[in-house]
């Protein structure tokens, strides 16, 4: 009887709807649930700055014509991710403005308190050089082409013409509170070839300030470093952190970096010139 009764209802077409209508909710449920599987690590780059600096002494000398001065280098490492291709050739790559501003990092300059030689160190800036490592750890040469300053969005467009990477897209819409994010970074310049950092959190929502927040651990050289959802899209980038908690990360919100890319990529014009740095109107 209860055989009979159940091939008498599934004869019926309402129940086959229902049951396609549930089978399509159960495989709509896992996928917008489900993980970023596929990581585009072949659009992360790992940046290093080599910045060279004189330090003289800022004390004029009555008994000799010229001040003493030495020259030195410091490295910084960052991440940065392709975000445009050239008309020709070439890519673009996006990472924070502060990454990009040397002079900033010339007030952190510390003198050894126990060098004797400077009275009054005055220290300037002689050349800087950026780099971005893919992950088949080949190098390329990379040019500042636009930035914005360090207190508003804190973003830099980068150029390399020796960069042919797939971009990674934008999303068109923000991601929702609660959402669950994904990270490729390389903290402390801990990214090697075939090898990205790879970390996880939630989209938060937005501090009063207006930054994005994101429960992803950060430290130095994440700076740059894009946030994904679960479709490989981005919907942020690291650029700050909590001081006194490491895993709460600060990102421009998605629409500014949507912005700014589309304003980086009109000013520069001409794919094959490597222009100068210039500051967002």
């Amino acid at each position: 009887m209860l055989k009979g009764g159940l091939k008498k209802i599934a004869s019926y077409p309402r129940f086959t709807i229902l049951v396609v209508i549930a089978t399509f909710i159960i495989f709509w449920a896992a996928w917008t649930t489900g993980p970023l599987e596929k990581f585009p690590t072949q659009s992360f780059f790992r940046l290093t700055k080599t910045i060279k600096i004189k330090i003289c002494e800022g004390k004029k000398r009555k008994k000799k014509k010229s001040n003493i001065c030495i020259e030195s280098s410091f490295v910084m490492t960052a991440s940065g991710f392709v975000v445009a291709n050239g008309e020709s050739e070439g890519s673009y790559i996006l990472t924070a403005a502060h990454v990009c501003e040397s002079l900033d990092d010339l007030k952190n300059i510390k003198i050894d308190p126990l060098q004797k030689i400077f009275k009054k160190p005055k220290v300037s800036l002689v050349s800087e050089e950026f780099k971005g490592i893919d992950i088949r750890g080949a190098e390329h040469t990379l040019k500042i082409v636009h930035t914005t300053d360090t207190d508003t969005d804190d973003l830099c467009l980068m150029y390399g013409d020796s960069i042919e990477e797939e971009p990674l897209p934008i999303a068109d819409t923000a991601a929702p509170n609660g959402e669950k994010v994904y990270n490729m970074s390389a903290p402390t310049g801990y990214s090697f070839k075939n090898m990205v950092p790879i970390f996880e959190g939630y989209y938060s929502g937005l501090n009063p300030e207006g930054w994005a927040i994101f429960t992803i651990p950060v430290i130095g050289g994440s700076s740059g470093s894009p946030i994904l959802d679960k479709r490989g899209e981005v919907v942020g980038m690291i650029v700050m952190r909590l001081v006194r908690f490491h895993h709460v990360a600060l990102s421009p919100q998605r629409a500014a970096m949507a912005t700014f890319v589309k304003t980086g990529l009109r000013k520069h014009k001409t794919p094959g010139c490597l222009c100068s740095k210039s500051k967002e109107e």
